[in-house]
């Protein structure tokens, strides 16, 4: 739960989270012209591309390998055995 919701929320904050700092240390004087005010269409197409490419490539190494058997979660001496790849 906490991997999922960490790898689809940092992507995506992670662009206006660099903005921000970048404003706070460098401040107005510093800034292009460009980035005077918040950019935040940018920032929001930046953040999903950064997800979706997070999201794709766990996808595509967080796998099991071919011809594992799956077990599904039971309940095991009274305790909840999470399902797994065998």
């Amino acid at each position: 739960m906490a991997r999922g919701l960490l790898m689809t929320l940092l992507p995506l904050l992670l662009p206006a989270a660099l903005y921000f700092a970048w404003r706070v240390v460098y401040g107005n004087d510093r800034l292009p012209a460009w980035a005077q005010n918040v950019p935040w269409i940018s920032l929001a197409i930046i953040g999903l591309v950064l997800a979706a490419l997070t999201l794709g490539t766990w996808r595509l190494l967080d796998g099991a390998p071919p011809g594992s058997k799956y077990v599904s979660p039971h309940y095991e001496d009274g305790r909840f055995v999470p399902g797994r790849f065998e």
